[in-house]
């Protein structure tokens, strides 16, 4: 799967790309922001843009969130790399 197919946004502040915004890969039902300009930021972000765009180290990702149907909460985990625009699942 392709970050491209993930809606990806960049987040900026004082015109500064700060963070990447893209849809969940696995459930695709909530966002997952990866800051990686800022202070304690853990990830860093190598490329030009979404379809050459790594992040290190790997994302494990917990989320609860609500369908739009019955507002139930779920879970989500998922946990991957974004090598090069391409999402690895771990």
């Amino acid at each position: 799967m392709k970050l491209t197919e993930l809606n990806p946004k960049y987040a900026t502040v004082e015109g500064k790309r700060t963070c990447v915004i893209f849809d969940c890969p696995l459930c695709k039902k909530h966002r997952i922001v990866i800051p990686f300009a800022g202070e304690g930021v853990k990830w860093e972000r190598t490329g030009f843009d979404f379809e050459t765009t790594t992040l290190s180290p790997s994302i494990a990702h917990k989320d609860n969130y609500a369908d739009g149907m019955d507002k139930a909460p779920r879970t989500c985990q998922s946990h991957f790399f974004v090598r090069n625009g391409e999402i690895i699942f771990a």
